[in-house]
């Protein structure tokens, strides 16, 4: 799913940098955002767990995101992402399950023009 789609609070940048490490092993994601490739720094990270171990029936998955406030965040912005995050959760979740039951739709969402271009 593009970035674009559900990531809320990137829409205030003209560029976003993001750099993925993901460790399939663990089913962890670590997610690092900046302004440019120099000032990445780790942000956000994702798990990705089978709803059984949560007593859930089996099969399904149960992602869980944090997103990790730094010393320089100010209280505004944190407030900012508190309203941010259920939000871009609810779109990712909606995208997904419309993605489920229209699989032949899903692949020809529009794009912006900067993701046409690219």
């Amino acid at each position: 799913m593009k970035q674009t789609h559900w990531a809320l609070g990137s829409m205030e940048r003209e560029e976003l940098y993001i750099r993925i490490v993901a460790q399939p092993e663990l089913r962890l994601v670590d997610y690092y955002t900046g302004t440019s490739p120099a000032s990445l720094r780790f942000g956000t990270s994702t798990r990705v767990i089978d709803s059984s171990c949560v007593g859930e029936v089996a099969g399904k998955a149960l992602i869980v995101m944090k997103t990790w406030r730094h010393s320089s965040t100010s209280d505004a912005n944190w407030e900012l992402k508190s309203h941010f995050w259920p939000t871009e959760i609810a779109l990712i979740k909606v995208r997904i399950e419309y993605e489920q039951r229209n699989p032949e739709q899903a692949a020809a969402v529009p794009q912006t023009p900067a993701e046409s271009a690219a």
